[in-house]
């Protein structure tokens, strides 16, 4: 697939944390950095392949996954963890199942937490098995609730019939809620 803009494939960094794709490296002022394409893969590289933690005195390469202890960590996993439903719906795009394409653009991802509504098929889907989504070696999605009422990231959503879609923060439910499985 290619980029919308395929031209903008670098990237400028402000001091104030602002971000810009621009489409050439250049002079910069003073407070802003530009950092190309393939520089960018190389730094996310060199950070996967060069973590290591200091564990019961004893210093360990980590060789497998996400380095979580950097700020980028959790911009690359979720990156990381987008290819897959982006692969999923160019698929299903491909093969003319527009139904099922329409409805995993609905699927809320931060990270690993993921939310789906309106979308029973994709506990049948959520995996690599006949065209699903996610290899089931790389990732392992666990139900943790489902219903009309679920937890998400710090918020409770319920689905009422009336308002749509509710989101609150309830301190009753945060001290009383079950502890999920591993």
């Amino acid at each position: 697939m290619e980029d919308i803009d395929s031209r903008r494939r670098c990237i400028k960094l402000s001091k104030d944390g602002t971000l810009e794709w621009i489409s050439t490296v250049r002079e910069t002022r003073p407070d802003e950095k530009i950092f190309s394409f393939e520089q960018v893969k190389e730094l996310v590289e060199h950070l996967v392949d060069h973590t290591y933690v200091r564990f019961t005195g004893i210093v360990w390469h980590q060789i497998i996954g996400i380095p979580t202890g950097t700020n980028s960590a959790g911009y690359i996993a979720n990156l990381y963890c987008f290819t897959y439903p982006l692969d999923f719906l160019e698929r299903k795009v491909a093969e003319k199942q527009e139904a099922i394409a329409k409805k995993s653009l609905d699927i809320s991802r931060y990270i690993d937490d993921l939310l789906t509504v309106g979308f029973p098929e994709f506990q049948s889907l959520r995996y690599h098995l006949p065209g699903g989504i996610y290899p089931k070696h790389v990732l392992q999605l666990n139900v943790a609730d489902s219903g009309n009422a679920v937890p998400y990231l710090d918020v409770y959503l319920d689905q009422n019939r009336r308002r749509g879609l509710v989101a609150s923060v309830r301190s009753d439910w945060m001290i009383n809620s079950r502890r999920l499985k591993s």
